[in-house]
């Protein structure tokens, strides 16, 4: 489960949740309570470790062997003794990052950055909270991490999304105009059968020169097909259903 909360005090504690099963994100309460250590080490936590967070600490904060994705940028004020080994942290890493206090170890690929961060403006652009499946579909880590479960629907091949199907699966929204241009190895979109998923197909799909099968059917797409389109001989396609 998630971590529990913890509840305003003016005093300092001790807070050892190591070595359990927690997920989800930090709680917000954690960065406004004081702690003299914090450990949560070896645990399966995502998402972005908040600046506050850091500085809440006097002694030390733990959070190694997790799968968060992302540090501030900035930190005032570091405890002595920190750790954020063994992470799936995002590219480029804060300049304090050394490779030993923020290394990724062999947790596969990183946060949700690159290919990630355009998949997951879908999830967040279609309702993703609401989908008929959205298991996995988390910011902590990318789509194709090599130690977790991959994202209901993606397919990810020597590191890369090559396929998408999400039919069927309750889409309610609009495409971004970004989602699928960072996703240069993919061969497969399938978002047939959201018959609320409305807008248009974006331009930006004139990039995916690899795409060979591209299946948007019985969803409510208005608009002017991408320019790919003309003339079709010049991309591969094998199927194609709009």
């Amino acid at each position: 489960g998630s971590l529990p909360d913890i509840y305003p005090s003016t005093s300092a504690i001790d807070v050892r949740l190591s070595y359990n099963d927690f997920t989800g994100t930090i709680p917000s309460s954690y960065t406004t309570r004081s702690f003299t250590r914090l450990s949560l080490s070896n645990n399966k936590l995502t998402g972005a470790i908040p600046t506050n967070f850091l500085q809440r600490a006097t002694v030390g904060v733990d959070v190694s062997n997790n799968f968060f994705g992302s540090l501030p940028n900035v930190v005032p004020n570091f405890p002595p003794n920190i750790n954020f080994a063994c992470n799936n942290w995002c590219s480029p890493l804060p300049s304090y990052c050394t490779p030993s206090l923020c290394s990724t170890c062999a947790l596969g690929s990183s946060g949700v950055c690159g290919e990630g961060a355009r998949l997951y403006d879908l999830y967040t652009s279609t309702g993703g909270p609401n989908w008929a499946n959205n298991s996995n579909w988390t910011p902590g880590y990318g789509p194709c991490s090599q130690v977790l479960p991959k994202w209901y629907g993606v397919t990810c091949t020597n590191n890369s999304v090559t396929a998408i199907n999400l039919a069927n699966n309750n889409l309610v929204g609009t495409i971004p105009n970004d989602t699928f241009s960072s996703l240069t190895s993919i061969q497969v979109i399938d978002l047939s059968n959201n018959k609320r998923l409305s807008g248009s197909l974006p331009a930006s799909f004139i990039s995916l020169t690899h795409l060979t099968s591209l299946n948007v059917a019985n969803c409510n797409l208005t608009g002017d097909l991408p320019p790919f389109m003309d003339p079709l001989p010049s991309y591969p396609f094998s199927f194609l259903n709009v």
